[in-house]
């Protein structure tokens, strides 16, 4: 015979205890059972898991509220609206300021050119009195072409612009361009080096500019090498880091989008096996893997809308 009771934990406020109840752990249950008898079954492994939704275990070996966000793990599961808009073929690079969309064509190199042009389009996101899909024209300047752009909370879209030691800024009130020196320089998409030239692939949480490769220093697809800035700090280099490759050893053959969410990272890979792969924002760590609906959709990249989550 076993006594329990229990209670709430949220950070370092418990809740009242409960009344005290007793159990006994019983290997089977006589038929019929008593009239009083309450039945709960478990297996062994789940009371020593303790990563429900929402709870984490704490340092006493409780129960506590998580103090992370759920991740939000983009699929055709857990997709609330979509809509289609007409007339934007090719558009592979996406930002979104909360209010609009803005999306131009996707260019790597002259071996596979996409429809589209390099001039931005806002389109309604149906937040913040826009109507949803509509084509509110295009930014007034055109961008370098590329593979990556992203919204930042100063107001301002960055878009790569194939130097590895800048990045173009425009402005979505006017239109209008201008250049933004990134000191400590870019990882390149592909090789992970900080070279003078090439795609880099980026995307902001809100505070902080992520910019991944699919290789790390050891070499070619051996690691996503990850660099983070800070804007707002004169583009400091705050940290860097190599997020471990697949159980192959390898990045995907092609990493060609990623999403921050202000804790963990997104990489989105096209064609193969069309996986997403999540990791720790901090340290690049592996925390999940899953396989997106690029069939349907062909997603490709994207930003996480922080000021509507």
């Amino acid at each position: 015979l076993l006594f329990w009771r229990s209670r709430l934990l949220d950070g370092g406020n418990p809740g009242p205890w409960t009344e005290t109840l007793t159990f006994r752990a019983l290997s089977g249950l006589a038929d019929p059972a008593p009239d009083d008898t309450r039945i709960w079954r478990q297996a062994g492994l789940q009371l020593l898991r303790g990563d429900t939704e929402d709870l984490e275990l704490a340092g006493d070996g409780g129960l506590r509220v998580s103090t992370y966000s759920s991740p939000f793990r983009p699929s055709s599961r857990t997709r609330e609206s979509g809509f289609t808009v007409r007339g934007l073929g090719g558009a592979g690079v996406l930002a979104t300021d909360g209010t609009y969309l803005y999306a131009k064509r996707w260019f790597n190199d002259d071996t596979t050119v996409y429809p589209g042009t390099d001039f931005f389009t806002r389109i309604g996101t149906g937040f913040n009195g826009t109507v949803e899909d509509h084509n509110y024209g295009l930014l007034a300047d055109s961008t370098p072409a590329g593979i990556s752009a992203t919204y930042h909370s100063d107001g301002f879209i960055y878009s790569e612009s194939g130097h590895g030691f800048e990045l173009e800024r425009i402005s979505p009130e006017t239109g209008k361009l201008d250049t933004v020196a990134v000191p400590d320089g870019l990882l390149e998409w592909k090789l992970g080096r900080v070279d003078s030239l090439g795609h880099s692939l980026i995307t902001s949480d809100g505070r902080y500019i992520y910019n991944v490769s699919m290789s790390s220093p050891i070499g070619s697809r051996t690691g996503w090498g990850v660099r983070v800035f800070d804007p707002a700090d004169g583009w400091r280099l705050v940290r860097e880091f190599v997020s471990p490759p697949t159980e192959t050893g390898f990045t995907f053959e092609w990493t060609d989008g990623i999403v921050a969410d202000g804790e963990r990272l997104y990489f989105i890979e096209f064609s193969g096996r069309r996986r997403i792969r999540m990791v720790d924002a901090e340290d690049g760590r592996f925390l999940d893997e899953w396989t997106s609906d690029q069939d349907t959709t062909r997603i490709i990249s994207g930003q996480y809308d922080w000021i509507n989550n």
